[in-house]
C-alpha cells in the first residue's frame, strides 16, 4: 500500500479453483464476520452461469442467500 495516497497494489486472478487453505481461510473470514454482526450463517448456495449461442455454460458466478440478502 502506498501510504501517500492509501492506494493498493494488487492483482485480481481468475480461476476454477482454490487452494484448500485459501478456500478454509476465506469461509472462516466469512463466518466469523456474519456472526459477530449477530447474524445466523445458514446459507443456501446457488448458481448463475452464463451459457453460450449453442448451450455451453461458458461463466459461473456462485452465490449465497442469507434472509433476504445475496452475497
Amino acid at each position: 500500500m502506498n501510504a501517500k495516497n492509501k492506494s493498493l497494489d494488487a492483482r485480481i486472478c481468475v480461476t476454477n479453483t482454490l487452494a484448500q487453505e485459501v478456500e478454509d481461510r476465506r469461509e472462516r473470514g466469512h463466518l466469523e464476520h456474519e456472526t459477530g454482526k449477530g447474524i445466523a450463517c445458514n446459507y443456501k448456495r446457488f448458481f448463475i452461469t452464463i451459457e453460450n449461442e449453442v448451450n455451453e455454460v461458458v461463466g459461473v458466478l456462485e452465490a449465497y442467500t442469507a434472509f433476504a440478502e445475496i452475497y
